[in-house]
């Protein structure tokens, strides 16, 4: 089954590659480069000695860079006025990039280095970790038999009693910003962020060893992605699970207590959940402003509701093909960094120490000539001072760093990261031995590194938050242990 899938897979990448090449306008021996290095790269990072960070991060930064940039030139091509409401696909903006044949190239060339840097960190750290056994004490597997029920019911109580206080105060929710404090944000962004999901994977760890069905890690899963990102306004939903999944199946592979056809099962219901999530948090978000068309004129369906089923799913469709391409974070952020002139390590540490100024674009946003966040508040008749819209593009960590302008700095500061975040995904293992805890902490740091760019200095809090977590989990052993 797995060579009928790589076989099926390399036959589609390569029949894109060649369909993008027609439309490349750099050199080809470049994009062939690219896309074969882009294919040997992803391999790479799912081989049997690699880490949920190498996975996680081979995943995004394959979608970012090679599936963002090979998908879109082909439909600048075909579609160069864009459709319907979509009229830029470098939706994120590209600053002053002209396109030509030599940006272009350069782009390509930085997302090599790019490749090389971690593929050759995560060689190194091969050496040092990988992962051989999952298994629980004999103390965690009685406790958690023991006090099941009231373990289960006890997290879904909570997470839906917090989850209805943060919907209906609007607490923690993305691109929102409000005058709670400091405390009480800090305290809902970690219940949501990090302590809820990594209950879901200290559930699923001792399902997997004490059950011989995956439903409650499934139902677990589902239910605590589904909540939180509905509470906190996020179209994330997909993140969370997929990491539980990731780790339940690499788990198998050491204890083989399930069937492939359970982890399908798994995977088709996220997907699911995840349409049903993206369609309810962007009605909250009142992003769902449907457009009926027809000869005549343009008009909006009665206060954003939908007038019929057909309505209903070229809106939905829409929205879920939009929020892909807008999703794909990566070539952009190379492309409009790449192109300026200004690029040195000055640009580099005024970027890294980037302040928070309410009602403010961002470092990255004033850099490209964008305003997002005060065009948001100036739409909605607000001074800075009382802005709660905070509205952003992101660039990603191969662009962050290339704002050095320097090639070296790129593949050295690239390398350094991914064993720093490889690292805490040994210590996680070393204290939790959870693989799906391993699992959920790698998904992080590798979407965040997909994702970099805002406050970057903030990254301290995320790492902070998961010193606090270990701290925890090894508290927690040591109760359980006494008790």
């Amino acid at each position: 089954m797995k060579k009928i899938i790589k076989i099926f897979f390399l036959l589609i990448f390569l029949i894109c590659n060649l369909w993008v090449l027609t439309n490349y306008i750099g050199h080809k021996i470049t994009y062939i480069s690219f896309s074969l290095l882009s294919l040997i790269y992803l391999f790479y990072m799912f081989r049997p000695k690699s880490i949920f960070f190498d996975n996680f991060l081979g995943l995004f930064l394959f979608l970012g860079l090679w599936l963002n940039f090979s998908l879109k030139i082909k439909l600048k091509s075909i579609f160069p006025k864009g459709v319907q409401d979509f009229k830029y696909w470098f939706s994120d903006g590209v600053g002053s990039f002209d396109f030509s044949a030599d940006s272009i190239d350069k782009v390509l060339f930085i997302c090599m280095i790019a490749y090389s840097s971690i593929m050759l960190s995560s060689l190194i750290r091969q050496n040092f970790f990988i992962y051989k056994e999952n298994i629980i004490k004999k103390f965690e597997k009685k406790f958690y038999i023991k006090n099941k029920i009231f373990i289960l019911t006890s997290f879904f109580s909570l997470i839906f009693i917090f989850s209805l206080i943060n919907f209906n105060f609007k607490i923690y929710q993305r691109g929102i910003v409000n005058d709670y404090g400091i405390f009480i944000n800090s305290l809902f962004t970690f219940l949501f962020f990090v302590l809820f999901p990594s209950i879901t994977t200290f559930i699923i760890n001792y399902e997997s060893h004490t059950n011989k069905s995956l439903k409650i890690s499934i139902v677990t899963s589902i239910i605590e992605a589904f909540l939180n990102s509905y509470s906190i306004l996020s179209r994330n939903f997909i993140f969370n699970p997929l990491s539980n999944l990731f780790g339940i199946y690499k788990l198998n592979k050491i204890t083989n207590n399930f069937k492939h056809t359970k982890f399908l099962y798994f995977l088709v219901l996220i997907i699911f959940f995840f349409l049903i999530s993206v369609t309810l948090v962007s009605k909250e978000r009142n992003e769902f402003l449907i457009k009926k068309t027809d000869k005549l004129n343009e008009k909006i369906v009665n206060d954003k509701k939908f007038n019929s089923i057909d309505n209903a799913i070229i809106s939905f469709s829409n929205r879920i093909f939009k929020i892909f391409v807008s999703r794909l974070i990566g070539v952009e952020g190379i492309m409009s960094v790449s192109s300026s002139k200004e690029l040195n390590f000055k640009l580099f540490y005024y970027a890294l120490n980037e302040k928070y100024v309410r009602g403010e674009n961002s470092f990255y946003d004033k850099f490209k000539n964008e305003n997002r966040t005060s065009k948001a508040c100036k739409k909605n008749n607000l001074e800075k001072i009382n802005c709660n819209i905070n509205s952003i593009s992101l660039m990603g960590i191969i662009a962050f760093l290339f704002y050095s302008g320097s090639f070296l700095f790129l593949f050295f500061g690239l390398m350094i990261v991914c064993l720093f975040c490889s690292f805490f995904e040994y210590l996680c293992y070393r204290v939790s031995n959870n693989m799906v805890f391993s699992a959920f902490v790698s998904q992080i740091f590798a979407y965040r590194l997909w994702h970099f760019g805002y406050l970057p200095a903030n990254t301290y809090k995320l790492v902070l938050s998961i010193c606090i977590l270990i701290i925890l989990t090894y508290l927690y052993k040591k109760i359980i242990s006494k008790l």
